[in-house]
């Protein structure tokens, strides 16, 4: 069986076309909840379209997508963030998490950056 770029990228455009938000987490979430409350350090708002790139040729093989560059996230509690999430604010879903390449620390009161970052999907 080989899943093609229409398989895919159905997964990858409800990221792209969905996620309002990336939040940075001091563990990894499983749920909204945990996500923008329970867990969150901080959190910056792109808007839905604009959080997560559309999807394009990944390599070797399948499709990708990329977050943006954030530059002036908004910091929520003071802490050390690992993870990080991308919400659907205005549905209250959880799309995807993981952990952050390097911890960060977060402090209330100052803004944070983020570095892109990629989801691969592989063709199979």
């Amino acid at each position: 069986m080989t899943l093609y770029a229409p398989a895919l990228d159905g997964g990858l455009n409800a990221l792209h076309n969905n996620v309002t938000s990336i939040y940075l987490c001091n563990a990894e979430p499983s749920n909204y909840n945990d996500a923008v409350n329970t867990l969150a350090l901080g959190n910056a708002n792109p808007g839905a379209g604009g959080t997560v790139s559309p999807p394009n040729d990944a390599l070797p093989n399948g499709r990708i997508v990329r977050t943006i560059e954030i530059t002036n996230g908004q910091s929520i509690i003071s802490g050390v963030a690992i993870a990080w999430a991308l919400v659907d604010n205005v549905n209250q879903k959880l799309y995807a998490s993981g952990l952050l390449s390097s911890s960060m620390s977060i402090t209330v009161g100052n803004p944070f950056s983020l570095s892109s970052f990629s989801i691969a999907l592989p063709a199979y």
